[in-house]
Parts: structure tokens; C-alpha cells; sequence
């Protein structure tokens, strides 16, 4: 913070701050103060961390010096006005909070529209709530001001939040920084040391920490799930719940089906009071929302939500706040809350270098012909080698480093997954697939999953032979490369601090080398950020790279869901196509959301000539590009989306690499199935 506002907290000094007036109390040090409001008590005590990095100011509230001007003769009234200015002046010095307790004890100051959630709390005995505004409001502020709030009411006395475990370090932050809790994390190797520091050796850590954080996937499991349950807090806030939404095949035991069936018995706590937080809670699978609905009310499962009776739409509205950007104008009366987003309807087309499409002609014709050999297989094979292809297909659309990695794991292992072994139906295999092809929940993939099935020894010595084309491929006959530097170039000459998306470890990392040298005349920093790094890493990362005037961050998509970086960046490069719009709009969040100062966010998405790129765009981004920029709001894209590109991308491999799309869309199949799914995405957009 400059020397002109450090000079105002001083101890003994009156400053004016979030509207009101505060004295600066002794006890401070270089990056903090604490304030009290004029007339409040003790209780009303705040500490302040005046640095920009802990995140507590907004541009309009910095403390300032406080001024009272003097009386003049024309505001003299008589005595009765006098005695009434006299009386309001005690009433509003008495309770410098007004009715809300926790507006004193917390260090950010919310926005009119934040609070709405925490009125619909306070009209209930129990809480269950679903809270699904759109990415970037401020859910984890509308949620820890429901909680700051009764806490200090005393209508509950214990906290937990069950995040996913790439978050939990965020809410702590959040919610040590800015309403001044004191959580614990409970993660798998914190446990030791919270163990030892409990005071009575009968209480579990649940019990033992009233106020804490812990990982979902931890506590999900046997050997603390038990405990939970008989040791849940009394108010529970689950982050990302989509990620814990039931899934359609209901005799699934994947780690999402685990997640449900906690909270489900979490749920089944009559008096559990439950907030669930998630900007995609309806992703498509009507089911799978309908499950999280029954964690609210056991009735909601069975609602028909497409005609909803009207006491059943009233009983669902107690329950549900979900506001997108245009609902939130109406509170806009300090200027716009949001920036604008530009670029995003627009894609960035880029051509393969002569070589790196030699290159995809021949992994695309082998992939083709590997596809018409498995018909002679059993169905559990076909499906498993049309997966792992369609992965292949992928990281050599990627980069050249994703694709030698991929192609040596293949080559050299052929099917080698000791998961995939168990596998004995389709269904399972279509789970492993997948995992490995299409976006999850969880923001994170593996380079290489699978190995193809079945391999002949010549085809293995093919894939080895492309895996040495692609190593020669780095640098200057990657065109994409090329592409992005003159992209990164301009936003960095424009002012912007750019994030560089990804799918691939390898394309992140292949980025961060080629950047660094290519970049070098800019005077740019440049991290890349990845699963390969703990929590901790990342964060410490993402903050030291903050710091430099300008910046780059390449990452995957493990930074896509929760994280907030809205504070040291402000551009969204798509290097990779997502195959599912939804994760498009999981990235650009991150960005453009509640709190982001640069009043304009770019957005570039790249993709290249090549059949796979164009059948993805075209299909899915453009369309959900064109919706957003019509409606100024997110329609999450139908659940066939998974079956769109299926299809898309099966009819590619059974044509030439350079198969126009006019000619891939004269297919009937294929024209009538995109008809039935464009029909359900223009039905979610009325909606």
C-alpha cells in the first residue's frame, strides 16, 4: 500500500471506510490494522490487512482520512430537530452493524446482491439450500456470510465445508482472511498433527475442530465417513457439489458415486443444516440435478421440473438462488460490477505447418485403419480401442509433446491398463474411455491412460516410428506454437496478463520451454502450472508469478473449477478445444468474476483446419459462443454433447484427414442427429 494511505492508520486516527467512520485502534503492524467502528464495542473489533495481495479491497473502498465539516448557520433547526438528529446519531452509533452481526466482523464488503441468499436463510429453522448463481458472483461469500452470521447469533456453533482437495487451501484463505475464522484443513497428510493436537482423546477431529475444511474425496471413504456422520457440523457447505451429483448408471461405485451417497446420508439428518454450491449444477442429466435437489427435500426428486405446479415452484423457490450476469444488472448502482468479455464469439484459425500435416495424415490414416480392424473383435474391445484412438487423435492435435508421449505409452505398452482388465462390459469400458477422452469433473487429465487394445507388433512399430516424427516436430514446424506467440505478444503489448489453456500436461509444459525463449524480448515471466504440482505448489506458483509486471500462466484444466485468479490475470488463450463447452465457460470464469479490476477480459480460442479441431468447433463452440453472446449468460450444452462428438469424430476417422465439413455434414446420420441436438440446446436456452 502507498506511504499517503499508511499514513491515515495510525493508532488514534478517525478514517473513513466502507461508508461509515472508524478509529484506528493500537495493535497494528506494517501490513495490518484494527479498526472499530465509532460507538461499536469490542465485538465490533476488525482486523484489516491493507496489503492488495490478501484481496480485501474493491477499487471503491480503500480507507481514507475521515472529514467532518463544521456546522453551518443555515443546517441550525430548532430543538425538536435537533433532539432527532440527537436520538438517530445513539441509535446508529449503538449498532454500527444495523441488524446483521456479521457486517462488523468481516473484511470485505459485500455487494447489495450478496446478501439475498442470507435473507432467505434467516427465514428458515433449517437450512437447506442450493445456491447456483453463475461463475465469478461470489457463492463463497454469499455462503461464509450465512455462516458468519449464525455463528454470531449463536444459532450454531460448528462449521465444515467439504471441498474438492485442490480448493481446500482457497476457503481456508477465504475464509481465515476475510471473516476471520480460524479453520483446520483435513487432509490426508494433515490428520497426524490434528490428532495430536486434540484436547480430549474421545473426540474425533470432526468434533475436536469446530470450524473446519476438508477434502470430500477424503472423508467420503469407510474409515471416516462413519465419523462424520456421527460428528457432523451443524452447518455444512459443500463446494462443487455437481461433482457429487448421482450418476445416470445408479449401480456405479466411481469416486462421484461415493461423493453422493455421503451426502445423501448427510441429508437424511433431519435438523443438517446444508448449503450447496455450484455454477453448473444442471449440466444436462436432468437425473443427476434431480439428485441434488433430494439432498434439499426428499419431495424434489420427484418434481416434474418441465411443468412445475405453482405451490411446487413456490416450495422450490425457498430453496434455490440461481442469478446469471443480466440478473445482477439490477443491483449495479456503483457502476458496472463485471467486466466486459470480448473475443470470445469469435475463434482464431490457425493451419498446420506442411510437416506437422504430413504428420496427422498418418496417424489419422492408421487410426482409420485400426478402427475397421476391430470389427472382428469382441464389443468390450472395439469400444476400448475406439476410446483410446480418440484419445490418440487428441494429443496430436495438442502439440507435437503430447503426441510423442502419447505415442510412446502406446506403442511400447499397446493395452497395458491393470483397471481396464476388470472391465467385462461395455459400460465399464465407456467409464475408462472416458475418463481418458472427455472432460470430468475433477479439472485434470492423464497424458496417457490406455494403451491401445490389442496391437500387432508391426502396428506398435508404427506408433514408435510416429512417436520419433513428432520429437522433430517442437519449435519452429509448429505452426500453433508460432500462432500463439504472435497472440501473446500482442495481449502483453496491449497490457493484458494472459492465461494459456490446456489439456495436456506435456502441451503445458512443451509451452512453458518454447515461451520462455521465444518470448524472451517481451520481459515476460512465464509458469506453467499443472497436476504435477501439489496444492501448495500451485498457489505458491499462481502468487509468485502475480508479482511480476507482466506475466503468462499455462495450465490445465486442474485450474479450471474454484480457483480464483481474477486478481493477476485478465486474458483467456484456449490453446486446447475443450469437448465440452461447459469446461470453455469453467475457464474464462476464473477471470471474468466478481472482484476483476481491468474493466475488459479477452478471450482467444484457437483451433486449427485439421478435421478434429473443425468438427469440435464448429459443432459445439461456436454454437455455445453464439448463445452466450446472444442471452449474455452460459446454457450449459445438452447431455448428447458426449454422443455428438462420438459420432463427429467416428465419421472423421472413416474419411480422408482432409475431409472438408461440408462434406462430413452432407452425412445423413449425422445431419439428423445435430438437428435432435440443437433442438434440445435451443429448448435449455429458453429455459
Amino acid at each position: 500500500m502507498s506511504a499517503p494511505l499508511a499514513k491515515h492508520l495510525h493508532p488514534g486516527n478517525i478514517v473513513r471506510f466502507r461508508q461509515r467512520e472508524w478509529v484506528v485502534l493500537p495493535g497494528g503492524n506494517k501490513d495490518t490494522a484494527q479498526l472499530r467502528p465509532l460507538g461499536g464495542g469490542e465485538d465490533c473489533t476488525i482486523n484489516l490487512a491493507f496489503t492488495e495481495s490478501a484481496g480485501n479491497f474493491l477499487p471503491d473502498e480503500i480507507p481514507a482520512e475521515a472529514k467532518f465539516p463544521l456546522p453551518a448557520l443555515e443546517n441550525i433547526q430548532d430543538y425538536d430537530a435537533f433532539r432527532l438528529l440527537l436520538h438517530s446519531s445513539r441509535i446508529l452509533l449503538k449498532d454500527a452493524a444495523a441488524p446483521l452481526k456479521s457486517l462488523a466482523k468481516i473484511s470485505i464488503r459485500p455487494k447489495a446482491y450478496q446478501l439475498a441468499p442470507l435473507t432467505m436463510a434467516l427465514k428458515t429453522s433449517s437450512i437447506r439450500m442450493l445456491s447456483a448463481d453463475d461463475v465469478g458472483i461470489g457463492k463463497t461469500i454469499e455462503a461464509l456470510l450465512i455462516a458468519k452470521e449464525l455463528y454470531l447469533r449463536g444459532d450454531i456453533r460448528s462449521i465444515g465445508v467439504l471441498a474438492p482437495p485442490w480448493l481446500c487451501d482457497q476457503w481456508e484463505a477465504e475464509m481465515r482472511n476475510k471473516f476471520h475464522f480460524d479453520p483446520v484443513v483435513i487432509r490426508s497428510h494433515t490428520l497426524a498433527r490434528l490428532e495430536r493436537q486434540k484436547i480430549n482423546a474421545d473426540h474425533s477431529v470432526f468434533r475436536a475442530f469446530p470450524i473446519f475444511i476438508a477434502s470430500i474425496d477424503l472423508v467420503k471413504g469407510e474409515k471416516y465417513k462413519d465419523t462424520l456422520l456421527r460428528d457432523a457440523p451443524d452447518l455444512l457447505i459443500v463446494d462443487e457439489v455437481h461433482g457429487a451429483a448421482r450418476p445416470a448408471a445408479r449401480n456405479s461405485q466411481g469416486i462421484q458415486q461415493l461423493r453422493y451417497q455421503l451426502l445423501r446420508e448427510l441429508a437424511d439428518k433431519k435438523d443438517q443444516n446444508l448449503i450447496l454450491l455450484s455454477a453448473t449444477p444442471h449440466s444436462g442429466m436432468e437425473e443427476s440435478f434431480k439428485s441434488l435437489l433430494g439432498l434439499l427435500d426428499d419431495r424434489f426428486e420427484d418434481f416434474d421440473l418441465a411443468q412445475l405446479k405453482d405451490g411446487d415452484a413456490r416450495i422450490l423457490a425457498l430453496h434455490i438462488i440461481q442469478r446469471k450476469r443480466h440478473d445482477i444488472k439490477a443491483w449495479e448502482t456503483e457502476g458496472s460490477l463485471f467486466p466486459e468479455r470480448v473475443g470470445g464469439d469469435q475463434g482464431h484459425p490457425y493451419r498446420f505447418s506442411t510437416e506437422y500435416q504430413k504428420f496427422f495424415t498418418g496417424i489419422h490414416s492408421l487410426a482409420g485403419k485400426l478402427v475397421e480392424d476391430s470389427a472382428s473383435m469382441e464389443a468390450f474391445g472395439r469400444r476400448m480401442r475406439y476410446w483410446s484412438i480418440l484419445a490418440l487423435l487428441r494429443c496430436v492435435v495438442s502439440s507435437p509433446a503430447a503426441a510423442e508421449a502419447t505415442l510412446i505409452n502406446r506403442g511400447a505398452q499397446g493395452y497395458s491398463d491393470p483397471e481396464a482388465n476388470e472391465a467385462d462390459n461395455l459400460t465399464q469400458a465407456d467409464t475408462l474411455g472416458k475418463t481418458a477422452v472427455l472432460e470430468n469433473a475433477e479439472g485434470e487429465t492423464s497424458d496417457a491412460v490406455t494403451g491401445i487394445y490389442s496391437l500387432k507388433p508391426e502396428e506398435k512399430a508404427q506408433l514408435t516410428k510416429f512417436a520419433r516424427e513428432a520429437a522433430v516436430l517442437k519449435g519452429d514446424k509448429d505452426s500453433k506454437l508460432l500462432e500463439l506467440c504472435k497472440i501473446l505478444e500482442r495481449l502483453l503489448a496491449d497490457g493484458f496478463s494472459p492465461i494459456v489453456w490446456c489439456r495436456y500436461i506435456a502441451t503445458a509444459e512443451y509451452l512453458e520451454t518454447e515461451l520462455a525463449t521465444r518470448l524472451k524480448k517481451t520481459k515476460a515471466e512465464i509458469k506453467a502450472v499443472t497436476g504435477n504440482l501439489g496444492d501448495e505448489e500451485r498457489r505458491a506458483a499462481i502468487a509468485e508469478l502475480s508479482e511480476y509486471e507482466k506475466r503468462i500462466l499455462v495450465a490445465t484444466d486442474c485450474l479450471s473449477e474454484g480457483i480464483n485468479l481474477q486478481a493477476g490475470f485478465n486474458a483467456i488463450v484456449h490453446y486446447d478445444l475443450p469437448w465440452n463447452p461447459n469446461r470453455l465457460e469453467q475457464r474464462e470464469g476464473r477471470v471474468d468474476r466478481f472482484g476483476q479490476r481491468h474493466p475488459v477480459i479477452k478471450v482467444v480460442t484457437l483451433f486449427g483446419d485439421n478435421p478434429v479441431d473443425l468438427a469440435v468447433y464448429e459443432i459445439l463452440i461456436r454454437k455455445a459462443n453464439q448463445i452466450r453472446k446472444d442471452l449474455g449468460v452460459h446454457v450449459p450444452v445438452p447431455v448428447e454433447a458426449e454422443k455428438v462428438t462420438e459420432m463427429m469424430v467416428n465419421a472423421i476417422l472413416r474419411r480422408q484427414a482432409n475431409a472438408t465439413q461440408a462434406v462430413l455434414f452432407e452425412d445423413v446420420e449425422i445431419k439428423a442427429k445435430l438437428d435432435e441436438f440443437n433442438m434440445n440446446w435451443e429448448k435449455n436456452k429458453e429455459a
